[in-house]
């Protein structure tokens, strides 16, 4: 399997491809790509090279920063238009904001730091409040709200600003927020600029306070309660739709990631939410015969589950198991992963997309690639391997090795689409 010489080369393009001045991995539409943070951190804690872990921080300080987090609500959107990551595609991904916080949680376990943890109360404070449906499972996606005009729930003009704030604290706010009289926000299908402002962090707190005569955690204090004024009124527009899919691959990875980073970051509510979604999940998820379904809406659950439903919910299991030390919790993983074994797999060691009983595809595909999220693939064997050692399933180190072997050569020719996949297999 593709080991060090693997994680060297995946590290080697992602050192190439790093925006030095910006943060993350392109020039532009610039996406957050947690699953490349997640690489960067535990590549900095097998190889000690610090150059990984500052990559990682200085993207996340940048999209901390940026207009693509929401400044006002919290959470991320799935991409930014510009180099600077200030003008968002509206939309926040579940997927996004579970994977972002699973990676703050990792990078804090490693470099402790108050930044990660505020980052991680921001996206875990927006997806429960506004990504959980009643039965504490969570939504696919807060909408952007249709082309046009869809922006216009995340917009201010100086004015509205104007209006809600006091004029000594208006100034302060608009000079921190970067906020133009004439708008800073472009249209990305008309290019035009008609008066409205993303909000982005365009002057640090030592910068304001110097300007304002001020000190620095009087800044944050009044930048914080100017925020909270501003949200209140944002919450009486009319409010994006939500994509009120509940599909378990997604769900699966909230469920991790707030059961690590309730751990890290000793936040019990943060647990005992993952743990409610995780029986909805269990109970409400599964066919006549007790196999796992792919999705719910208004009451339904259909679709035979993939690949990515069984490998992501039985990593949300594992983690709830280790955050609680309950062995029920390990157990109920091990039985999907057994599911899995049995239904999913190839010959020749790797795990097809499709489970076995469907007649109808006769080419049933299979690859170890990450997309917006990692190959399931990648976190089969990753939870395989974690089992293994905490249910002691000796059988499941065999089985991980053996989607390792499926898939190592093509994961020597494209080190970096199987960034997830060489980061397991090489044990980072």
């Amino acid at each position: 399997a593709p080991g060090e010489t693997g994680a060297k080369a995946v590290f080697g393009e992602l050192a190439r491809a790093y925006d030095k001045k910006w943060g993350g991995f392109s020039e532009e539409p610039k996406y957050p790509m947690p699953g490349r943070l997640l690489f960067l951190t535990r590549y900095q804690e097998r190889f000690d090279d610090y150059r990984a872990a500052e990559m990682a921080r200085d993207t996340l300080v940048k999209i901390w920063d940026g207009g693509i987090r929401d400044h006002l609500g919290g959470g991320v959107a799935r991409y930014a238009a510009d180099r600077r990551w200030n003008l968002p595609g509206f939309e926040k991904m579940l997927y996004d904001q579970a994977l972002l916080l699973y990676a703050l949680a990792e990078i804090q376990e490693k470099r402790y730091d108050d930044f990660f943890e505020d980052f991680a109360v921001d996206i875990a404070t927006f997806v429960l409040r506004d990504m959980t449906s009643p039965e504490g499972v969570f939504y696919s996606a807060a909408d952007s709200g249709g082309e046009g005009d869809e922006a216009r729930y995340y917009l201010w003009t100086e004015d509205e600003i104007r209006s809600l704030l006091t004029p000594e604290e208006a100034g302060i706010f608009i000079y921190a927020y970067g906020v133009l009289k004439g708008g800073n926000y472009k249209n990305e299908v008309t290019g035009r600029i008609l008066g409205y402002n993303i909000l982005f962090r365009a002057a640090s707190s030592r910068d304001i306070a110097r300007r304002f005569n001020m000190d620095e955690a009087g800044v944050e204090t009044l930048l914080a309660s100017c925020r909270e004024r501003l949200f209140k009124a944002r919450r009486r527009r009319p409010a994006p739709p939500m994509d009120d899919k509940i599909l378990t691959d997604w769900n699966g990875l909230m469920i991790a990631a707030l059961a690590k980073a309730g751990a890290v970051f000793e936040r019990r509510e943060w647990i005992n939410s993952a743990e409610k979604a995780a029986r909805f999940i269990d109970q409400k998820l599964r066919d006549k015969k007790g196999a796992l379904l792919h999705r719910y809406r208004n009451g339904e659950a259909a679709v035979p589950a993939f690949l990515d439903d069984y490998a992501f919910f039985a990593l949300g299991l594992t983690e709830l198991g280790e955050s609680l030390g309950r062995k029920e919790y390990t157990q109920s993983a091990v039985k999907l992963m057994d599911a899995l074994l049995k239904n999913f797999a190839d010959g020749d060691g790797g795990l097809f997309f499709h489970d076995g009983g469907d007649k109808n595809l006769f080419l049933r595909k299979k690859d170890a690639y990450d997309g917006a999220v990692p190959s399931g693939n990648a976190v089969a064997m990753e939870v395989l391997t974690r089992l293994s050692a905490s249910a002691g399933r000796r059988d499941f180190s065999g089985a991980a090795k053996r989607i390792a072997a499926a898939f190592s050569r093509h994961a020597a020719k494209y080190p970096l689409s199987h960034a997830h996949f060489i980061s397991v297999s090489a044990g980072l």
